[in-house]
């Protein structure tokens, strides 16, 4: 006996034997491949008329909505959907209530600058001290006085009067 290329070619393989069997499952169940049936009145049985399909996953209940049959959503997702977006949304405010207490009480400077540049360059300042006293020896880390880091100072409450840059500085 001769066996051909051909022949070898035509031999099953465990893939296409898997492949056939998936396919026989979904041809075997239509119904639930379809998504799921619902029955309009439960007295009248699996009638023509009586089915209806519910296709869509989200949707994947059966309800009937002034005297039309719809698929609607499971109420236990419903009601946990709803209960992460509560939860999700406490939490951004009490997170954004947080950010506003810290900065508040522990950097009372930023709040009190003139302007947002001021601010800005205060709180960079505080996260470059912060970094250098992490990651540099004490002879690598002079340290930074406020006052003397740019050009803007602080002025103290009540008082009006404006320091001036002198003139040495670049603007």
């Amino acid at each position: 006996m001769l066996i051909t290329r051909d022949a070898k070619r035509q031999e099953t393989s465990p893939k296409s034997t898997f492949i056939g069997f998936i396919t026989a499952i979904f041809t075997a169940f239509p119904y639930h491949v379809a998504g799921k049936v619902c029955i309009k009145r439960t007295e009248l049985g699996h009638r023509e008329g009586n089915l209806y399909f519910c296709d869509d996953p989200r949707l994947s209940e059966c309800c009937e909505k002034q005297n039309s049959f719809l698929c609607c959503e499971p109420g236990w997702e419903t009601i946990l959907l709803n209960q992460i977006w509560l939860v999700s949304t406490l939490v951004a405010i009490f997170l954004a209530l947080a950010v506003v207490y810290v900065c508040y009480n522990r950097q009372e400077e930023l709040f009190e600058s003139e302007t947002a540049r001021q601010a800005a360059l205060r709180l960079k300042h505080r996260a470059h001290r912060a970094y250098t006293s992490i990651w540099k020896t004490p002879q690598e880390n002079p340290p930074i006085e406020e006052t003397g880091a740019g050009r803007y100072y602080k002025l103290q409450k009540g008082n009006t009067a404006v320091q001036t840059i002198p003139e040495g500085q670049p603007e």
